[in-house]
């Protein structure tokens, strides 16, 4: 069994050692990696990517609870002009990781935004997770300030009347016996 290469901004942490006291991890990507995952993502820059994340155990070793907090300070380019947009990201969340099978065996949160996932294998890469988090809370269609869609290139307004769209097949229709 090969073991995949790490990813730009690889921060694994061995799951064995996580117990049921909190443990908190403050990660910061270098500029080697801000540049690696801006390239990687299809983006101009990223100026500034950290996170504080909080691990523990919960209900014994069956499952692992993450919190986290992400800031960054990302340039993407505006979909129609390509010119630079600057965006924050300041997100938290929280993922619990676990063996469940079932719905009934997962508790999930009134307000929904706990995350479930399979417990790992191996080591739980910080790093890839906060830059996949990262990227799921950006605009994917970001505008730069006063960008607009050429009018010209609009679809057309649809006609009031209803066109059938089999009526060019009719004309080619033979006459019946």
């Amino acid at each position: 069994m090969t073991t995949p290469a790490p990813g730009e901004f690889s921060r694994p942490v061995d799951l064995e050692r996580v117990a049921e006291s909190e443990v908190v991890h403050d990660i910061a990507a270098t500029p080697e990696e801000r540049s690696a995952l801006a390239e990687r993502f299809g983006l101009l820059a990223i100026d500034r990517l950290e996170a504080r994340i909080r691990l523990r155990r919960h209900r014994g070793r069956a499952e692992l609870r993450l919190k986290a907090r992400i800031q960054a300070a990302i340039t993407q380019a505006c979909v129609l002009t390509l010119a630079p947009v600057p965006a924050t990201v300041d997100e938290e969340f929280t993922i619990l990781y676990g063996t469940a099978l079932t719905e009934a065996d997962v508790e999930i949160d009134a307000d929904g935004d706990t995350l479930w996932e399979p417990l790992p294998d191996g080591p739980l890469d910080l790093g890839e997770l906060v830059a996949q988090e990262m990227v799921l809370a950006l605009d994917p269609y970001p505008r730069a300030p006063g960008a607009v869609l050429d009018p010209g290139l609009n679809p057309p307004e649809a006609s009031e009347e209803k066109v059938n769209p089999f009526a060019a097949l009719e004309k080619l229709r033979k006459p019946g016996p």
